[in-house]
């Protein structure tokens, strides 16, 4: 096990009077505290290089995907809240409030320039108003720098095939959150414990080395993935099979831990029925959107879907990277751009 070499501020630094905290909400903030699983963890280009052959990578995660479901697992959906308000044009504060006010914190974003500018400010300012208030994601200001290889396409910068994925790796190694001979493995969450009970986990805990995936899982990785199965997220890094699927039971259990978790498939639903009952578009037009992104990620008839149950049917083979990238385009199909999940 590799130590961990950056050093993030104590929860007492970080937090004023945490100390005076319940002990369960103590647990619950070290719990955000903790990485995200490494294949859940995006880059975009930071500064790029005079040449053009290489950009600083910033590592980051999705709201929607990454930050929204953590905060409903880890202290439940009635427990926090987040109210927006502008700030100038191309500003947005956030104001975090959680388990009952004891937490509280303002912070803000801005996008100006960008093509999706609101969209940006707002899920900036809610990232940093979490990692201030609740640590989560904080760690991401603390990765060290890592360049990627690339070109500059246009006015972008364009990461070569499998860079980014080296770069995540890059930097999760050098700051000691993973061993150098496991690339593969993933920075889990801490366990949870029944509600109401404290747990004091470690800050980081890495998993063991994984075993090739064209080997027998040895019984040691078999057991950690299974404790992982509820704390891994999102993002598959397989692309789907077009075979008919095998009963879940018979995939191996490399295979189902890259599949979309319950938590993606019911966002998914809920999407669907958000976009069904909107007063914005005839059925006509919403059907035929719904049944043509679908058919982009190998779900037919998309649109006549009414539960998880008749989804996960249909997308059995949906990977958490595709059950990502098909919530994020739902999300652009709503009025406002961006569904509220409940």
């Amino acid at each position: 096990m590799t130590p961990a070499l950056i050093a993030l501020p104590s929860p007492e630094l970080a937090i004023p009077g945490f100390a005076e905290l319940p002990e369960p909400i103590q647990a619950a903030i070290e719990h955000l505290s903790t990485p995200f699983p490494i294949e859940e963890v995006k880059v975009r280009p930071g500064a790029v290089r005079r040449d053009g052959t290489a950009a600083l990578c910033l590592a980051y995660s999705d709201w929607w995907t990454g930050y929204l479901p953590r905060l409903n697992d880890e202290i439940g959906p009635n427990n926090w809240s987040i109210i927006l308000r502008p700030w100038g044009e191309h500003q947005i504060i956030a104001r975090l409030r959680a388990f009952g006010g004891l937490i509280e914190k303002e912070s803000s974003g801005s996008a100006k320039g960008e093509a999706n500018g609101a969209q940006e400010a707002e899920a900036q300012a809610k990232k940093r108003a979490c990692a201030e208030g609740l640590m989560l994601g904080l760690y991401y200001y603390f990765l060290p720098n890592v360049w990627g290889k690339g070109e500059r396409v246009g006015k972008e910068f364009v990461f070569a095939e499998g860079e980014e994925q080296r770069c995540v790796y890059e930097m999760y190694a050098r700051a000691g959150l993973i061993a150098r001979s496991s690339p593969s493995e993933l920075i889990p969450r801490a366990g949870r414990t029944a509600r109401g009970e404290a747990s004091r986990p470690p800050a980081i805990t890495p998993t063991p080395s994984a075993a090739p995936e064209s080997a027998p899982a040895t019984a040691r990785a078999a057991t950690a993935r299974r404790s992982l199965e509820q704390a891994e997220r999102r993002v598959g890094l397989r692309q789907p099979s077009t075979e008919t699927p095998p009963p879940d039971s018979d995939l191996p259990v490399s295979t189902r831990s890259t599949l979309a978790s319950d938590a993606q498939l019911g966002l998914i639903t809920r999407l669907i029925t958000h976009l069904r009952n909107s007063e914005d578009a005839t059925s006509k037009e919403t059907a035929a959107a719904l049944d043509a992104l679908g058919a982009r990620f190998g779900i037919a008839s998309m649109s006549s879907l009414r539960s998880t149950a008749d989804v996960r049917r249909v997308a059995s083979r949906l990977t958490k990277r595709h059950a990502m990238q098909l919530i994020d385009h739902l999300n652009g199909l709503t009025p406002t751009g961006q569904a509220q999940a409940a």
